[in-house]
């Protein structure tokens, strides 16, 4: 045997055969398999090849006659695996994988021959598929896998295919041959012990990273819908049937988002499948708009499989009768996060629709499944954030998603002091991080992504009653006080430099509540601007300027109302007054903007709003006379040139806030404030008579 070349094992293969097929064929098989196998370690490859041809030829022959292939098929997967598994220890040379790609093409393609040429599968045919196909797979190529396992597929299929035709034919088979039976079970189980524990591996990956090769998905699909004819009590970890599998592959969070769409639009194309499943899961429909929405987060469409699957889930009759039938029938050609899209909204048009009808109970079951259908979302969320190879586009996939979600869905997922709310975590991830740990900062790519869609994500939270809840009023704060500064108020086309977000937030439309909104947020933003950008006791802001030219970009934007506008002044004048009375560096900027603000009150405060205007200067006059006379008095010099009447009308309150001082020092009269007070008057006089003139 050493000594043959090719062509002389050719010849003595075809020699046992003949003579097998002339005399006992099952005891000249054996003595061929067991001189095959003394043929020395270095035989070459060719050589190899035509020894294994031969093998599998003597297997068809056998179960062609109707014999039994169990001790026959074991050494022929022994030599096989013999020859193309690594050694512990020993690295693989040049001569082994030439061997190994030599072999392994023939043993599969001899395997399927042996599948396809069964009748049944009742001559043990699953000693070939032996528990070391595992470890055949863990030492193989991307290329071998994918071979291995698109081979046991198709083993799979067959046995699928003829077990169905049995139950068929009125289950003759399965019910009184106990043999035949027994076989198709050791068939499964050979598959399970062979490729579940790879596969199960095979299908983790990080969230952000390369998602595993679809082989792996389809072989998912194979070996679920396998169980669900022959389940097992196996366990490769997850146990081998068709839940167990279903549940693993199909909804784990453990698993590739990638591989869970592939998955579950394979398995629930089978109506058997999807009869069986919803028969075993009494929360299917739950389970699988949980998996559906963490594919959505974390795949970036275009994806075909994304928006068929997403078709399937949205005509789910669960959810469209939770959504009062507000959700419309999806389009085919949609990518999957138009769909995430409809949905949210069609949950907040239920949600308004339930709140109008005073139907407190059904508000309260749409608030808890949404956080249900939301249970897995939140983590794949901070798993592309917090992956380090997450793409640009996979960023502004999630922000996408979650801006859309918090502008729909976010009275859904906050109550006020109930712990485990979704909304905080979510924007602790998305919108916050870099505010609550200094030390990490967003990456540029998420902080562009954010740029876009925090608009959304604060026309979600203006929703609430902001400033009666401690929690979501220091957030927004911190969300403004933060982003003001970090984007430019420039705009350039060269550059691809938006709108500021936070100025993008005031268009938010017409009607009522948007009104509401708009006035909400802007009161919002001047607190902060004026506690945290406007210098107070001559101490300088590094982004004063920027913030001066904010609230001059809100007032142009927002075009007030008189009570808009009223409130704009009583909120800022104050504060101004105080950083021109301190002698800013940047009194000339802040100067401009008082000059445009009293302009402008002139023309649009009514009389009740020009009494609380005094009444701010009033106030102020009181809280700084005492340490700074003359810069009052210069200050109010200023503020008659643009608005005579306005100091004119504050000017009996002024008198009082000198008689005060003057008490207070206990000196009598004061010369100098006497005298600033005639010069005031006289000053508001010409400014009067200037004005009544032009």
């Amino acid at each position: 045997m050493q000594e043959l070349t090719e062509m002389g094992l050719q010849n003595c293969s075809l020699l046992f055969l003949v003579l097998a097929l002339s005399v006992e064929l099952e005891e000249v098989v054996k003595k061929e398999l067991t001189l095959f196998e003394m043929l020395a370690a270095g035989t070459s490859p060719s050589k190899l090849s035509v020894v294994m041809r031969g093998m599998f030829a003597s297997l068809l022959a056998l179960q062609a006659n109707g014999i039994d292939l169990a001790p026959s098929g074991q050494q022929v997967a022994r030599w096989f695996f013999a020859h193309c598994l690594e050694k512990a220890g020993k690295s693989s040379d040049s001569s082994f994988l030439q061997q190994k790609a030599a072999l392994l093409p023939l043993f599969l393609e001899g395997v399927a021959d042996v599948f396809d040429a069964s009748p049944d599968l009742g001559k043990s045919e699953h000693v070939l598929l032996a528990p070391e196909f595992g470890q055949l797979l863990e030492q193989s190529s991307p290329s071998e896998q994918a071979a291995i396992l698109r081979t046991l597929q198709d083993v799979i299929e067959r046995v699928r295919m003829l077990h169905r035709r049995s139950l068929s034919q009125g289950a003759v088979l399965m019910l009184h041959d106990a043999e035949l039976k027994e076989q198709r079970i050791r068939l499964s189980v050979a598959v399970y012990s062979g490729i579940l524990q790879f596969v199960h591996r095979a299908v983790v990956a990080p969230i952000a990273g390369p998602p595993p090769q679809p082989y792996n998905a389809d072989a998912a699909v194979a070996v679920t819908l396998l169980a669900l004819d022959l389940p097992s009590n196996l366990s490769m970890p997850v146990r081998a049937n068709f839940t167990s599998l279903f549940e693993y592959f199909g909804c784990s969070t453990q698993v590739h988002p990638r591989v869970s769409c592939r998955f579950l639009c394979l398995v629930l194309s089978e109506s058997d499948a999807l009869e069986e499943l919803t028969r075993r899961i009494p929360n299917l429909e739950t389970r699988l708009v949980q998996s559906w929405l963490r594919c959505c987060v974390a795949i970036v469409p275009p994806c075909d499989q994304m928006t068929r699957l997403s078709g399937m889930v949205l005509e789910l009759k669960e959810l469209n009768q939770l959504l009062l039938g507000t959700l419309t029938r999806p389009d085919g050609g949609e990518s999957h996060d138009v769909f995430v899209t409809r949905l949210f909204t069609s949950v907040a048009e239920a949600s308004d629709i339930l709140s109008d009808v005073g139907d407190t109970a059904g508000t309260t079951r749409l608030q808890q499944t949404l956080a249900l259908y939301l249970q897995d979302f939140v983590v794949t969320v901070a798993g592309v954030l917090k992956s380090s190879s997450a793409t640009s586009a996979a960023l502004q996939n999630v922000y996408t998603i979650c801006g859309q979600l918090f502008k729909h869905c976010s009275t859904l997922l906050y109550t006020k002091g109930l712990s485990g709310c979704l909304l905080p975590q979510l924007l602790d991830c998305l919108v916050v991080p870099s505010v609550v740990h200094a030390k990490k900062p967003l990456s540029q790519a998420q902080l562009m992504a954010l740029k876009h869609h925090l608009p959304q994500f604060l026309d979600g939270l203006l929703s609430f009653r902001i400033r009666l809840d401690p929690y979501l009023l220091r957030r927004v704060k911190d969300i403004i006080t933060h982003y003001l500064s970090l984007f430019s108020l420039t705009q350039s086309a060269i550059y691809n430099t938006g709108p500021h977000p936070l100025l993008v937030v005031l268009d938010t439309g017409a009607g009522s509540r948007a009104s509401q909104k708009r006035e909400l947020y802007v009161s919002l933003l001047l607190d902060c601007i004026c506690d945290n950008f406007i210098p107070k006791k001559g101490v300088a802001h590094a982004h004063f300027g920027q913030g001066i030219r904010f609230i001059q970009e809100v007032v142009k934007r927002v075009k007030p109302t008189q009570n808009e506008y009223s409130s704009i002044i009583k909120a800022l004048l104050p504060a101004l007054f105080e950083n021109l009375l301190n002698s800013s560096t940047d009194a000339k900027l802040c100067r401009e903007l008082v000059t445009q603000i009293l302009r402008d009150s002139k023309d649009k405060l009514g009389a009740g709003e020009h009494e609380s205007l005094v009444e701010a200067l009033s106030s102020f006059v009181g809280r700084n006379l005492a340490w700074s006379t003359s810069g009052v008095f210069r200050l109010l010099h200023d503020v008659a040139t643009l608005h005579p009447r306005l100091v004119a009308d504050a000017m009996s309150k002024v008198t009082v806030a000198a008689q005060d001082v003057e008490r207070k020092r206990g000196g009598g009269s004061d010369a100098a404030i006497r005298k600033n007070l005639s010069d005031l008057l006289s000053h508001i006089e010409k400014c009067r008579s200037a004005i009544g003139k032009m």
